[in-house]
């Protein structure tokens, strides 16, 4: 589903500093009017929170810097939504939109890419807080990949692999 679609209370969208990375046109409206601000470059680990962006039915849209296209990988890219949506977290938002970018701009394959997003997402939702008396931070309720129709037909079976591994991770996480 294309962003502008549905409302969100937040929408995360990875930007990197040298190249566009998405092909639905709220994501990509949305990372050109972060871009046009000064403190805003798209450079690796910047964050910028617009409020309520142009071009789009959401409270809030979450930017994060990816730095140079070239040096894109699952690894980043799984920390830099990972940083977006703990960000959801300490906003207090219920759920969440994630802008997925074009696999072909990131060059990697659908599949890398979508899990590394889907994993960022489970992974940085987790709150270890079984022990925890008073619950300070909540979970989101929902997070939304959205990407092109052409993507999610290529990830098809993806989900259900990312959700045992990262069952698996959150598991060990609350042993240790």
């Amino acid at each position: 589903a294309e962003p502008a679609a549905k409302p969100f209370p937040a929408l995360v969208v990875p930007v990197c500093e040298d190249r566009p990375l998405h092909r639905i046109a709220a994501a990509r409206t949305l990372a050109d009017e972060a871009l046009r601000r000064p403190e805003f470059r798209g450079k690796k680990g910047q964050e910028i929170v617009l409020y309520p962006p142009r071009g789009g039915r959401t409270e809030r849209a979450i930017l994060l810097g990816m730095g140079k296209a070239a040096a894109l990988d699952p690894e980043a890219l799984r920390q830099a939504v990972g940083r977006g949506v703990k960000r959801c977290i300490q906003l207090g938002v219920p759920r969440a939109g994630v802008a997925v970018p074009d696999p072909a701009a990131c060059g990697l394959s659908a599949p890398e890419l979508v899990a590394a997003v889907a994993e960022a997402c489970v992974l940085a939702n987790h709150l270890f807080d079984r022990f925890k008396g008073e619950k300070d931070k909540q979970p989101l309720t929902r997070i939304e990949l959205l990407a092109p129709a052409s993507v999610s037909r290529r990830v098809r079976g993806l989900p259900g692999r990312v959700e045992t591994v990262c069952r698996a991770a959150c598991t060990a996480r609350d042993w240790v």
